[in-house]
């Protein structure tokens, strides 16, 4: 398998184990484009949640903005939903969950952030990129 290949994305996603990140809003615009924020949130989570339950993944969304209120989770049993605290961006909090990882321990980060990917992937972790996790979500 090669990096970036739809097999290796689906392996990291599905397969090794390893605790997903996601970057929220990057993967959602993406997803569900021209829908209403809430909307592309919704849809991100519902799509994580079935990724979570027919593979049983570790899902940890991060979203931007402490300040947008209350997300309905009683659905999503296996997702976890965190925003960032005000004045922090979700990139941030995303380093930060892979720098407290374990580094003996695999971590697979989900964006199309090129700053984020870097960043990350010197820190040790796997990244699928946004795409990547919808083209396997989708399936």
């Amino acid at each position: 398998m090669h990096a970036g290949t739809t097999e290796a994305d689906a392996w990291l996603l599905t397969e090794a184990g390893a605790p997903v990140v996601v970057d929220g809003y990057n993967v959602a615009m993406l997803g569900w484009p021209g829908q209403p924020l809430v909307d592309q949130r919704v849809r991100l989570l519902d799509l994580l949640d079935d990724l979570s339950c027919r593979y049983k993944t570790s899902v940890q969304v991060v979203f931007d903005g402490a300040d947008v209120g209350p997300v309905r989770t009683e659905r999503r049993h296996r997702s976890a939903v965190r925003f960032s605290p005000p004045s922090v961006l979700a990139d941030d909090v995303i380093r930060q969950i892979v720098a407290d990882h374990a580094v003996e321990q695999p971590i697979v980060v989900v964006t199309n952030d090129r700053a984020v990917a870097r960043d990350v992937r010197v820190a040790g972790a796997n990244v699928v990129s946004s795409d990547g996790l919808l083209a396997v979500g989708r399936r």
